[in-house]
């Protein structure tokens, strides 16, 4: 390769705005790279971007050869899936709008995919756990665990708790016990036993108390709060407390505020969404949401994601990794609850096959759930006697 050859390759992954020194006859000339690049005949680099695949893409996504739907099928992407796509004005073609993907393998249709924006700076905090220890999320409803419930953790070699932080005296003893029966990291979910109102400092007052018992119970333990649960479900605060995630994000960034000044150290978390489509009267749409409250998942220090099994076996586990990767960008995920559907039954295979397939995927799990309290019998650990 001679040094023409190379000046060019350089020049071809440059910065167009780079500045390059070049010396005639000992005079010095100051060129931007695209101007270098021009003077030697080099085509301008195309800009790329990427996105990903979204849920409305179901069951797949096609590739055409040409930015037309008459044009030949060539390959498929399938949601989840993350493609660089030249970052050029769309192309309309049969009321669709159409990316060319930088690959050269063809185009597909820009409204099913979403764009991996969210470069947050990388998280100089790390998780206290890796998804190599097993979780349990404690009682739905708050109360220490019976000797029934640290049987199962025992049995189950588990190492993380989530902790629902309803009732009041209840911290000292939780995880007294939880830590006799080897559980070395705690989450603990900032939650009241009805919906919050759109005052964030509202929550914060009905709260702090009980959040207050688990840090001085958790002394010496880093303190990982999250933030509520599911927020675009209307039983959660969805068009009464916020009517979109914008408003959720603005609550959020005040109650995490609060909770920082209150407990000092304490890791914030921006909790799990309900997974899926827009129901109505039920569910605001999980990616619309998400979007549109990316300021408060900005402002956390870790992601809570939501993942349930339709089989009872659970071979159908396929958690969306790459979606949630694309979604936030590098902020610490841990699966808060991972367990059946309401319409299936948790078994001992299903959820062992959910702890290694998530290992493998880096994402702690926290299985759902120790003990239904009244709910939630289908996934409850202590109903069906899960050994795992």
């Amino acid at each position: 390769m001679t040094n023409l050859d190379r000046l060019k390759t350089i020049l071809s992954t440059a910065d167009p705005a780079d500045q390059v020194t070049v010396q005639i006859d000992g005079q010095s000339l100051r060129l931007s790279a695209s101007e270098l690049g021009s003077g030697l005949g080099l085509k301008p680099p195309r800009k790329l971007k990427r996105v990903f695949v979204t849920s409305a893409a179901q069951p797949s996504l096609r590739i055409r050869s040409q930015p037309r739907t008459t044009a030949p099928m060539v390959n498929r992407l399938f949601p989840g899936e993350i493609v660089d796509v030249v970052d050029a004005p769309l192309v309309e073609g049969d009321g669709y709008k159409w990316l060319q993907l930088a690959d050269g393998r063809g185009w597909i249709a820009a409204q099913y995919t979403a764009s991996l924006e969210n470069n947050f700076p990388p998280s100089t905090w790390k998780l206290p756990f890796t998804a190599a220890h097993r979780g349990v999320h404690a009682s739905a409803g708050g109360w220490s665990p019976d000797d029934r419930q640290i049987d199962l953790v025992r049995r189950n070699r588990i190492e993380v708790t989530l902790i629902v932080a309803y009732e009041a005296g209840q911290a000292v003893s939780a995880v007294s016990r939880f830590r006799d029966a080897g559980v070395r990291h705690f989450v603990v979910r900032a939650s009241l036993h009805k919906p919050p109102t759109a005052n964030p400092g509202e929550f914060v007052q009905q709260t702090k108390a009980v959040l207050g018992e688990y840090a001085q119970a958790l002394s010496g333990l880093p303190l990982l709060i999250c933030v509520h649960n599911e927020p675009n479900l209307i039983a959660e605060g969805y068009s009464s407390a916020w009517r979109n995630g914008a408003e959720f994000a603005a609550w959020f960034k005040a109650v995490a505020a609060a909770y920082r000044t209150l407990f000092p150290g304490a890791k914030i978390g921006f909790p799990a969404l309900s997974p899926g489509i827009a129901v109505p009267g039920i569910r605001a749409d999980e990616l619309t949401f998400q979007r549109e409250s990316i300021s408060a998942v900005a402002d956390a220090d870790w992601v809570g994601v939501h993942y349930y099994w339709a089989r009872a076996d659970g071979t159908d586990i396929n958690p969306p990794a790459d979606r949630w990767r694309a979604w936030f960008g590098g902020k610490p995920i841990v699966a808060t609850e991972v367990g059946p559907t309401d319409q299936n039954v948790v078994t001992t295979a299903a959820m062992r096959l959910a702890f290694q397939r998530f290992s493998v995927l880096g994402i702690p799990v926290i299985g759902f759930i120790l003990n239904g309290a009244g709910g939630w019998e289908n996934a409850a650990w202590d109903a069906h006697n899960i050994i795992c």
